[in-house]
């Protein structure tokens, strides 16, 4: 078996480096937070998943720290995992992993992944993990940020969804932005796939979302990372490592 309790897993997105350490799982606010836990914590080796522009900027905060990072890349056919892209290298690591993590979970079965985050991807296997394809679009903060910062005279949306029709210019952004959302996801399930298909949702607009939901959903956070570790454990057995 992996020595999980000495590896530290990094999920690096686009607006912030989570990361799993043991059972552990928490948000690194800089990499000064990210250099200091490696110097004073019990960490023998790091495995990256980064889809972020400070993919160089973390490995190198490793390595001053004498750590030579382990980046994951993804394999089409992995742990019996098919994926529909052509060329695989233009699949995010992040989708790719979120994907590994839920057929790891939920074995045998139709499933929807909805990762809420900086953009808002979906993705659909049939349960023998083989991916159909899926969509990807603005995220929650990233589409407040759009709307407002691009349109003149309209206030700076604070997120604060409800289940109300705005009555505001605020209220209706943030209604207009949460429920765009909502639609997407319930009409894309409802449109395509097994109607019994299981919608697993994780992401950091998870918890945003999901009192608006009507369908049946999974809430699984860190489910990247989840997939992270599972992919890094089966590496090992592949390898003949038995830490």
């Amino acid at each position: 078996m992996v020595n999980e309790s000495a590896t530290l897993f990094l999920d690096c997105g686009n607006t912030r480096i989570k990361y799993s350490h043991g059972d552990d799982y928490g948000v690194f606010a800089d990499l000064g937070s990210l250099a200091s836990f490696v110097t004073d914590g019990y960490v023998c080796e790091v495995v990256v998943a980064s889809v972020s522009h400070q993919t160089a900027e973390v490995v190198g905060v490793l390595w001053a720290q004498g750590i030579e990072a382990q980046v994951a890349t993804v394999v089409d056919g992995f742990a019996g995992l098919r994926l529909v892209y052509p060329d695989v290298r233009l699949l995010g690591v992040d989708r790719w992993l979120a994907m590994l993590g839920a057929c790891q979970r939920f074995p045998g079965q139709d499933l929807w992944v909805v990762d809420a985050g900086t953009a808002l991807k979906i993705d659909y296997l049939t349960k023998d993990s083989r991916h159909q394809g899926g969509s990807i679009s603005v995220g929650l903060a990233l589409a407040a940020k759009s709307l407002t910062g691009n349109t003149a005279h309209l206030p700076k949306a604070d997120l604060g969804f409800s289940a109300q029709l705005g009555q505001d210019t605020i209220g209706c952004l943030n209604f207009g932005i949460v429920y765009g959302a909502v639609a997407l996801i319930e009409q894309t399930v409802q449109s395509f796939g097994s109607a019994k298909a299981q919608v697993v949702l994780t992401g950091g607009d998870a918890d945003t979302l999901r009192p608006h939901l009507t369908k049946p959903i999974i809430h699984a956070p860190n489910l990247v990372l989840q997939g992270l570790k599972y992919y890094w454990r089966l590496i090992n057995e592949l390898n003949g490592d038995s830490k």
